[in-house]
């Protein structure tokens, strides 16, 4: 699709002619407003900025010609790239370690499904090496990112403003996911395909979202054209995540678990038609071609290699016959053994025969020989506790700084670094093939790489050999935590962070100045953690001293580290206790409750929050243990503090530790907090308890530790206690509560009360647009109505009251129809009419830009346009024009002819300057200007029947003598094809109208633009003796019903909205018009009754005049009461 744009400056377009356009049009403001757009942009990019994607991606090797066409070819795979059926949308391939999978997603990432004009290709590859590519989160962020970089135009205004308003919008799962439907939804967004790889290697929590929301979008009738693609090792726990689904229809039993190497691939059909490409099954045809594959993939590199060590065709035959020969090849075994024989400097035949009679029998074996090579075991072990401990991937300057620091260095000053491309080659020499660098970070090769290296709590160590180093399960996670700590906790105490800190420099330009400070500012605690530093007592006084809250090094490296927490900075009084605390450092704590000891209720000045309530929140029971123990080294000082510290201290937010315990979910932490007494029935400020939060959390064990304490409060369903909190911190707009309701999938955002009302529909009545926007951005509905101070759910206690009252008619007429009060008690609304009549224009904006519907009706009958005009509000009537409102009549005015009524011109200026008629009788002047005009012309030229009828002057001689020429009674004149019986009746000339009936002119005729009859006319224009015409009218038999094509309205509606005649309206009922018809507008001639503020029209119209007078009479001195007695129950 071709994108036009059209350079607007002064915000005008004026087109004369036609114009066809086959692609998207961009009206371009000027260039202050385009700058302005281009930077929002930029900043939505660099949010989504969380992972190197490209990188990743890039780190995997290309494919081999020849290989990967087992897939590419399959069937399956073809019906899903072709979308041959509706519900072809999710592949998931999965297959052994070394397989090959991350090859092939890169092959069609870049070969087989790039991005083209109709389709846009966004991927992320899951690998457990770093924690950014562990994360689903992370993943959505970087599917993002790639989606508007290559499709600008979806980046549109809504999902600006879902970026700008929630906070922390890239770290939600559930709003990034509604960012991408969204996205999805655009009519610009063509074909979207998302390849995910490896999600075996996605942590817990992200891969369980995942599914679950593959599941809904894949269990409703979506018509998105949004595919995913999906690649993991054959886990059990994967299929069990899909399983709910029964769209992978993957087999029970003894085939569900992991596959043993050289297990026949199989293939599987889901049941609800979702294709499932499955490697490890049982399919003989499939791992035939696999291994065909892998042959080509080792004559190929045999080719290649022998091209570069020119080897004889003997020797390059000799060698892959000894590699054919292996038993079970895998892509990665294939790899790592001709990468071995290929650094040997003296291969030769000799050579050759000599390296493939040893050839490593598993990967494992190949990576032992790998790492063995090195000559400096010490440095490259360090290297690889550093790789394999790394949160994330870490630079060539970063490893050259860590590898370089010494214990005795202080400053960056001290340091004797490589150069880059030195350094490289000396990662290379200490570990060959075994880690590689891709874009400057180092990485391990494949994950079996960590696997191999890593020493599990139930491996044993195995046996090593004197001076042989054994490198299987040779390191220990924790030895790795350690070595990392060590170097981050040296590198912050540099001199260069205390003499020239963080000041106004942004805090990116900063980091990029000082190598390493991103990493060890952000990582270092949870390291020391990691490594149980702490408990050996090991640097003890160098975490002491990056604690000081006082030192300018401290608040240097906790500012940065603040960028990853969604939470605002503690500006104020954040001691050097609440900082040991946050970190759960425990040396630290005990060290600052000596030298803080009377400060350990003390709260910081942002949120309010104590010591404890940060180590709780964190979930760090050791932390919370040592701030609540009296066995301190000091004894006296020690019940001190016991006596003094507020277990049960509330923030500015009103909640205590306990509350952050229980959000942490550290069921450790939670106990020991109720052993010290802390009360599980505090109410926060949005009514929420530990014992509340701990229902809503879904921990059962939580849970049932909290009500052994007992409580004396009312404890209600999980359902009524999760809509009362999500509901109360919409009204408070506590967006922490909401967040936590919604993102982790206890509540819905359509969550429904008792009066229709949802979450969004408060926070519309708040005026909170920061939490509207989040709700909007986690999917809440928009276009819906509800109810406002007049419902009750004892509406039986209320009619019969209002039966005792005497409102007969009242009662029967709403409470039988299913509605509850009349229109001046009702209060049925939308979301869009609230915010209306709330005079908010920012939320109307919101609200229209997220897909309100501009001409949705309230309980009144009444359109947001109707509210907008009635409120004078020109902006308001501005944003529902451009959001495309179609509403044009209201009853018996128009749009324009209300806002000249109201008075105010600046709505009516902009109502006329958007085509909008003046009234709907005004639909009748360009008839009655032809009748003037054909009056006038015919004066001077011939005597017809619709001259003489149009003057009034036909008599029963002159028809007849007209008649007896040949003339037609029917006959059709002016541009509007009316008859002489419409001329007379719109002239008002009864004497004429009888005449004509009497001799045969056909009643039932349609005419002009609007398709009306000589009736329908009648009841619309301001003529006289309309009774006797309308008399007149009705002795022929004729469509009473017939409707006028422009509004809907018939003649009985038209009678009640323009003539407001009673007698003409009980005329036609009496005639048996037809009141439940409906108009364009949904009204039928009843609802326009009622709407009138004539009581006889409803009445005449109904036969309800006794009890109609009564209630008219009586409401409004009642009304006040019913009021009252509703507001009594709650109502809002």
């Amino acid at each position: 699709m071709n994108k036009t744009t059209f350079n607007n400056p002064g915000n005008h377009v004026g087109i004369q002619g036609n114009v066809y356009n086959h692609g998207s049009i961009v009206i371009a403001k000027d260039k202050h407003s385009r700058e302005k757009l281009k930077k929002k942009e930029r900043e939505i990019l660099r949010k989504l900025d969380k992972s190197p994607y490209q990188d990743r991606k890039d780190r995997n090797p290309d494919r081999v010609s020849g290989t990967c066409e087992w897939f590419v070819g399959h069937e399956l795979f073809k019906d899903w790239q072709e979308n041959k059926t509706s519900t072809s949308r999710t592949l998931w391939v999965s297959a052994d370690p070394g397989c090959g999978k991350s090859v092939l997603v890169k092959y069609l990432v870049d070969s087989i499904l790039p991005t083209t004009e109709s389709r846009t290709t966004c991927y992320f590859f899951f690998k457990d090496d770093f924690e950014d590519q562990r994360s689903a989160t992370i993943a959505l962020c970087s599917i993002l990112r790639q989606l508007f970089i290559q499709k600008r135009i979806l980046l549109s205004e809504t999902i600006i403003e879902q970026f700008e308003i929630a906070e922390g919008p890239t770290s939600s799962f559930s709003g990034l996911w509604n960012i991408l439907l969204n996205a999805a939804k655009d009519e610009n967004a063509g074909q979207i395909v998302c390849i995910l790889d490896a999600i075996d290697e996605c942590e817990d929590l992200g891969r369980s979202q995942l599914a679950q929301a593959l599941r809904k979008l894949y269990s409703t009738d979506s018509i998105l054209n949004l595919r995913f693609l999906l690649t993991s090792r054959p886990y059990g726990e994967i299929r069990r995540s899909f399983q709910p689904l029964k769209t992978l229809g993957l087999p029970k039993g003894p085939d569900a678990g992991p596959k043993l190497p050289g297990a026949i691939p199989r293939t599987h059909k889901s049941v609800t038609g979702l294709p499932v490409i499955h490697l490890s099954g049982e399919s003989d045809a499939e791992v035939t071609k696999i291994s065909h594959e892998i042959d080509t993939f080792i004559r190929v590199r045999v080719r290649d290699i022998g091209a570069r060590l020119k080897l004889r065709r003997k020797e390059k035959h000799l060698l892959l016959k000894k590699l054919l020969h292996v038993p079970n090849r895998t892509y990665l075994w294939t790899h790592l053994v001709l990468n071995l024989i290929e650094s040997d400097i003296n291969i030769d035949k000799t050579g050759i025969i000599k390296a493939t009679s040893y050839l490593p029998k598993t990967v494992n074996d190949a990576y032992e020989k790998i790492v063995s090579k090195s000559r400096n075991f010490e440095e490259t072990k360090r290297l690889l506790h550093i790789v394999v401990a790394a949160v994330r991937p870490l630079t060539l300057k970063e490893m050259n700084l860590a590898l370089a620091l010494k214990s005795n260095q202080r400053s960056y000053k001290n340091l004797k670094l490589k150069s880059e491309d030195r350094f490289r080659e000396c990662v290379r020499d200490l570990c060959g093939l075994f880690v590689t660098v891709i874009h400057s970070r180092i990485y391990l090769l494949h994950q079996t790489a960590k696997e191999f290296l890593i020493q599990n709590d139930l491996t044993d160590l195995p046996k090593r050999t004197q001076g042989e180093p054994k490198w299987k399960h040779s390191i220990r996670l924790l030895d790795s935590h350690l070595v990392l700590a060590r170097v981050c906790i040296r590198h912050l105490l540099f001199a260069e962070f205390e003499n020239h800190p963080l000041g106004k420099n942004s805090i990116s330009q900063y980091t990029e100045n000082h190598v390493f400070l991103d990493y060890s500012a952000k990582h270092w605690a949870t390291h020391v953690l990691e490594s149980r530093m702490e408990a050996n007592n090991i640097k003890s006084r160098s975490i002491l001293r990056l604690c000081d809250a006082r030192s300018k090094g401290c608040l240097t490296w906790l500012r940065i580290y603040w960028t990853t927490q969604n939470i605002d900075f503690p500006e104020q009084n954040f001691t050097s206790l609440m900082i040991a605390s946050y970190f759960g450092l425990i040396t630290a704590i005990k060290h600052f409750l000596e030298l803080e000891g009377s400060g350990v209720n003390s709260e910081d000045g942002t949120h309010e929050r104590s010591a404890l309530s940060w180590a709780a929140g964190n979930g760090h029971k050791a932390a919370v243990k040592v701030l609540t123990n009296i066995n301190w080294p000091r004894w006296g000082a020690g019940i001190l503090y016991r006596q003094k510290l507020q277990i049960d201290s509330v923030d500015r937010y009103g909640r205590t530790p306990l509350v952050y315990a229980v959000w942490s979910g550290n069921v450790r932490t939670i106990e020991l907090l109720l052993n010290l007494g802390a009360r599980v029935d505090l109410k926060d400020r949005v009514g929420g308890t530990p014992l509340s939060y701990s229902i809503c959390s879904g921990n059962d064990n939580v849970v049932k530790l909290i009500l052994k304490r007992g409580t004396t409060t009312a404890i209600g369903s999980k359902k009524a206690i999760i809509r009362s909190l999500l509901f109360s911190s919409v009204n408070e707009g506590d967006k922490d509560v909401i967040m936590l309701l919604l993102d982790t999938g206890l509540a819905d955002p359509d969550l429904e009360n008792k009066y229709n009302q949802t979450p969004l529909s408060w926070a519309i009545e708040a005026r909170s647009l920061v939490v509207s926007q989040l709700l909007l951005a986690r999917g809440a509905k928009i276009n819906y109505k509800y109810y406002i101070a007049g419902v009750s759910e004892t509406s039986a206690v209320l009619n019969q009251g209002l039966l005792l009252m005497g409102y007969w008619g009242y009662v029967d007429l709403t409470f039988a129809e299913n509605v509850y009060l009349v229109n001046s008690i009702t209060k049925i609304t939308t979301p869009l009419s609230r915010a209306i009549l709330n005079d908010d224009i920012s939320m109307v904006e919101l609200l229209l830009k997220n897909g309100a519907q501009p001409d949705l009706e309230d309980g009144d009958g009444c359109r947001p346009l109707v509210h907008a005009i009635r409120r004078g509000g020109a902006v308001i009537v501005q944003h529902l024009i451009a959001g495309g409102v179609q509403t044009r009549f209201l009853y018996n005015d128009t749009p324009l002819s209300y806002a000249v009524q109201t008075g105010d011109h600046k709505v009516v200026k902009l109502l006329y300057n958007n085509g909008y008629k003046i009234n709907l009788v005004h639909e009748l002047i360009p008839l009655l200007q032809t009748l003037e005009e054909n009056e006038t012309h015919f004066s001077s030229t011939t005597a017809t029947i619709w001259t003489d009828s149009v003057k009034g002057e036909l008599t029963e001689s002159s028809l007849r003598e007209y008649l007896s020429t040949g003339e037609d009674i029917n006959g059709r004149f002016t541009a509007q094809c009316f008859t002489p019986l419409m001329g007379a009746v719109l002239k008002g000339h009864q004497e004429v109208v009888t005449i004509l009936i009497d001799n045969g002119a056909d009643v039932g005729l349609r005419a002009g633009d609007m398709e009306v009859t000589a009736l329908w006319l009648a009841m619309s224009a301001p003529i006289p003796q309309r009774g006797l015409i309308v008399t007149q009218l009705l002795r022929s038999k004729q469509d009473i019903n017939a409707i006028n094509t422009n509004t809907g309205n018939t003649p009985l509606m038209q009678a009640i909205s323009i003539a407001k005649d009673p007698e003409m309206v009980n005329k036609l009922v009496e005639q048996c018009a037809n009141v439940e018809i409906k108009n364009y507008d949904g009204k039928t001639a009843k609802d326009l009754a009622m709407m009138e503020e004539n009581p006889s029209l409803y009445s005449s119209a109904f036969s309800r005049e006794a009890a109609f007078e009564r209630y008219m009479q009586c409401a409004l001195a009642r009304m006040q009461a019913v009021r009252l007695a509703m507001e009594s129950e709650g109502f809002r």
